[in-house]
């Protein structure tokens, strides 16, 4: 649970300290005032990346580094991040003592729901990967560990692609073989997991979905691999695309260009779904998340609710009011609604200068 957060030059705040409640907080003010800040903050605590800024944007103006304290009881941690020139340094320490970035996932979960989940399914398929790297980074430390070295490896190929491109070097597919063997065995592991997380969530997110909306619509969720999870399978998929990577200059199959689909039935959510009906979906996929990782890591989430009440009619917030008492709850509003603060510890932003 979180108990406290201090922040130092973090966006809008050169140094703030917050208190919260073990069940909900509200955090309410105007526009502008640094709302949706505190809980970046939060979810960078959690998760060490910000859910929608770089590291050097996360900075106060004119500062070098960010630092953001948590207490999270059994945890008293600190993640910091600084600028100086070309030098760029990102620290975790626990307890007062530094360790590794990767430890943080997990240790303190979070799920984060905002306004543009709405549009989850309306982007392109970046965002839906990001969103299951979050999930499963912090539910399987193997997940994180392969992705990490997925994603180091890539950028080698890549690079050693888009270079010979550049200067019409043609590259031997010796050279690419020595990367494709080292992506296979990561690459197996992200889209194994991807694949369980897809069949493991449906029950959940079928279950809340009917709950919401009290309908006989069947909601899934389709995991769309770029290429199938077997060793030889993916070898041979980039031996095979030797001629087309390099004639694009990058690596055009993997884990990289997998996909999930939201469906009512067979059908995708954006052919047939009205926008009550999608808000449905993603408000059922945001509680089967909470269940997901409270299973996996036998601990329950901080939610982060960022401005999504004015995204939801009456009936929906009244189901996700319900789903609050569960677990610990920080959400901003620019409305003071007492449904939503009756019992609950209120932060009042209004007035207030980072």
């Amino acid at each position: 649970m979180l108990k406290t957060l201090q922040l130092k030059n973090f966006r809008s705040y050169v140094a703030i300290e917050l208190d919260f409640d073990s069940g909900l907080t509200v955090i309410s003010g105007p526009n502008a005032v640094g709302k949706t800040n505190l809980l970046e903050a939060v979810f960078v605590a959690c998760t060490t990346k910000s859910f929608r800024a770089v590291d050097q944007e996360l900075i106060h103006t004119g500062q070098d580094f960010y630092r953001v304290d948590v207490d999270f009881g059994e945890d008293a941690a600190m993640l910091s991040y600084s600028t100086i020139g070309d030098t760029h340094s990102k620290q975790y320490k626990l307890h007062n003592k530094k360790q590794p970035l990767h430890s943080v996932l997990g240790r303190n979960p979070v799920t984060l729901f905002e306004p543009n989940d709405m549009n989850l399914f309306m982007y392109g398929p970046d965002r839906r990967r990001r969103y299951l790297d979050i999930i499963l980074s912090q539910s399987d430390i193997r997940y994180a560990k392969a992705l990490q070295q997925y994603r180091k490896v890539l950028r080698h190929r890549n690079s050693l692609l888009h270079q010979a491109k550049v200067h019409g070097r043609k590259l031997q597919q010796d050279e690419l073989f020595v990367w494709d063997m080292q992506l296979v065995e990561p690459a197996v592991k992200i889209q194994e997991s991807r694949k369980k997380f897809a069949e493991q969530i449906a029950p959940l997110l079928e279950r809340h979905y009917i709950e919401i909306a009290s309908d006989d619509k069947r909601a899934l969720l389709e995991y769309q691999p770029s290429i199938q999870s077997d060793q030889v399978d993916i070898l041979e998929v980039m031996q095979r695309n030797y001629t087309k990577d390099t004639l694009v200059g990058f690596t055009t199959q993997g884990p990289h260009r997998d996909d999930i689909r939201a469906l009512f039935g067979e059908h995708s959510i954006e052919d047939v779904a009205s926008r009550g009906e999608t808000r449905t979906f993603i408000l059922a996929l945001k509680l089967a998340e909470l269940d997901y990782i409270s299973d996996k890591t036998s601990k329950r989430p901080i939610l982060l609710l960022d401005d999504v009440f004015s995204e939801l009619d009456a009936a929906r917030r009244e189901h996700l009011v319900a789903a609050l008492a569960q677990q610990q709850t920080l959400l901003t509003t620019t409305e003071v609604d007492n449904t939503i603060t009756r019992g609950s510890y209120v932060i009042d932003l209004s007035g207030v200068k980072g």
